[in-house]
């Protein structure tokens, strides 16, 4: 079976998707693994590594001035997106790190955004990849008084496995960085999750590259 997951992260690596391509492309997929499959505790732990590996490769590179990001064209950024959930009544986290695919209009301009193959440790400990997906889909650049490198909008999704479902939304922030811009990062804000049906916190970051 392929290891997608070892390729390593080197600056400029990603692959450029098309614009309505999906997650297969991606070199940080889990593609050709059933959905709900096992994943093994090393490529758990793997991802998570790359996740931080790219996280701090984007997140030295300054936001873009004002007059470099693009009005008009496309670009779509490929990399990672990670969650942190924590049931109330437990208040045990569980990391779970999967793709990201964004898609930025530069002309409307707006921003889209598709997370999906989450994979991680359960709250036992457990290997677990989940099903579904985490989606921006109203998302503006440069809306009103923002930067003109500022992403504003929300985030919403659902996300299953065995003996898991996780619902999730809340505000989304992102950042397009790089002269010229080719590169950005996002988190959630006041963003609030449901873990099988009850309540619990989540934090949402993610990083991505052109």
């Amino acid at each position: 079976m392929p290891q997608p997951l070892r390729i390593s992260l080197i600056l400029g690596a990603l692959l450029v998707l098309a614009a309505c391509g999906g997650a297969g492309s991606n070199p940080f997929s889990f593609e050709g693994r059933t959905p709900f499959g096992p994943i093994s505790s090393d490529e758990a732990e793997l991802v998570a590594a790359q996740f931080d590996s790219l996280s701090g490769q984007v997140l030295g590179i300054s936001a873009s001035p004002e007059g470099v990001v693009p009005t008009v064209g496309a670009a779509t950024f490929t990399g990672m997106a990670q969650i942190v959930v924590t049931p109330q009544a437990t208040a045990q986290a569980m990391t779970l790190t999967g793709d990201a695919v964004i898609n930025a209009d530069f002309a409307g301009p707006f921003f889209a955004a598709r997370m999906d193959d989450f994979a991680g440790a359960d709250m036992s400990g457990s290997t677990v990849r989940l099903d579904g997906e985490l989606r921006v889909d109203d998302a503006r650049i440069g809306a009103g008084t923002e930067a003109s490198s500022d992403v504003t909008g929300t985030f919403r999704g659902k996300l299953l496995g065995d003996d898991i479902e996780i619902d999730a939304g809340g505000a989304f922030a992102g950042v397009l960085r790089g002269n010229p811009t080719a590169a950005v990062s996002f988190s959630g804000v006041d963003s609030t999750a449901l873990y099988n049906g009850e309540a619990a916190t989540i934090s949402l970051s993610g990083v991505a590259q052109e």
